[in-house]
């Protein structure tokens, strides 16, 4: 199958709906709460500032994904 991935993101989505749903069913926080809370610390913004920015670049370039940089430490520890 050529775009697997695509079931990874549809998965999460259905697990985020899903959470939510029943945190405000059973009055538990919702991860949108969750988030909002992060920000009203200094600390709490440091910390969504980096996860953000991690998440980004490992969306966006290849250079971040944990896999394409373990592919190229094992490439280059076997050629040595």
């Amino acid at each position: 199958m050529q775009d697997e991935g695509r079931f990874g993101w549809l998965g999460m989505t259905i697990w985020i709906i899903l959470w939510d749903m029943w945190a405000w069913r059973t009055g538990h926080q919702t991860m949108t709460v969750a988030f909002k809370k992060l920000t009203y610390t200094p600390i709490g913004r440091a910390i969504l500032t980096v996860i953000w920015g991690a998440l980004t670049l490992h969306l966006f370039t290849e250079k971040a994904d944990p896999h394409q940089v373990a592919r190229k430490l094992h490439k280059r520890w076997k050629e040595t």
